[in-house]
C-alpha cells in the first residue's frame, strides 16, 4: 500500500499523480498508467479545488492498495463534502459544460466510484488481470 499526504494547492496535483502512478506502474507493468494517471488527477483536483477550496492549510490524503487482481485508490479531503449521489447516476454533461466530467471518465476507463455517506472519500476500484502476459486460452 501507498499511502501520502499533502497540502490543498493546485502545484501538488502532478505530484501526487506522479509519484503514485509511478508507484503502481513499477509493481504491476501492465497496468493502464494513462488512465491511472487521469483519475488520480481527476480524484485529487476535485479534493484540492471543491474539497478543500484550494485551502492549503487542509490536508489530501491518498491511498492505494495493490493485489494481484485489483486496484484500490482513495482520496480523502477535509472539506464539507457533496450530494454525489446525483453524480454517479447522471452521466456526461452537456457538452459545452466546463465542469461534471470526473465521475463519467473514471467509470469510462473502468473504475468502479463511490463515496462516503458525507461525500469527502472517494474510493475507486478498478480490476486487474492477475496474468496479463499469458495468452487467451
Amino acid at each position: 500500500m501507498i499511502s501520502m499526504t499533502f497540502s490543498s494547492t493546485v502545484e501538488n496535483i502532478e505530484r501526487a499523480v506522479l509519484y503514485t502512478s509511478d508507484f503502481v506502474a513499477r509493481l504491476k507493468k501492465s497496468i493502464d498508467t494513462f488512465g491511472l494517471r487521469l483519475v488520480l488527477s481527476e480524484g485529487i483536483t476535485n479534493a484540492i479545488v471543491h474539497g478543500n477550496k484550494e485551502n492549503a492549510a487542509k490536508p489530501v490524503s491518498v491511498k492505494i492498495k495493490l493485489t494481484e487482481t485489483r486496484i484500490t485508490i482513495s482520496v480523502k479531503d477535509t472539506g464539507g463534502g457533496f450530494d454525489w449521489r446525483s453524480r454517479v447516476t447522471e452521466g456526461m454533461p452537456e457538452f459545452d459544460s466546463p465542469r461534471g466530467r470526473g465521475v463519467a471518465l473514471m467509470q469510462a476507463y473502468g473504475y468502479e466510484v463511490q463515496f462516503n455517506d458525507k461525500g469527502n472519500i472517494l474510493t475507486l476500484t478498478r480490476k486487474l488481470d492477475p496474468h496479463p502476459d499469458e495468452p487467451n486460452q
